[in-house]
């Protein structure tokens, strides 16, 4: 039974690691980098608070993944 358990739980363990990573990875560098990038390319004078860099940083990728739809749709008629 001990074996079980602490196998499980290094499991578990090393699983919830490598979640977090890819998730902080995601949120923070794709989602939150890309919109401090474009609110710096639109307002160069301010420093954007993290609330409105993630927004801009989902639009921004909605817009490119809208794009890349469009044209893989146009494409393929």
């Amino acid at each position: 039974m001990p074996v079980e358990e602490l196998t499980g739980g290094l499991l578990s363990g090393a699983l919830r690691l490598i979640w977090w990573l890819l998730s902080d990875l995601l949120l923070e560098v794709l989602i939150k980098g890309t919109g401090y990038l474009v609110l710096r390319w639109l307002r160069p004078g301010s420093e954007p608070s993290e609330g409105a860099a993630t927004v801009a940083g989902l639009c921004a990728w909605a817009v490119l993944g809208g794009i890349g739809f469009w044209l893989w749709h146009a494409h393929a008629a």
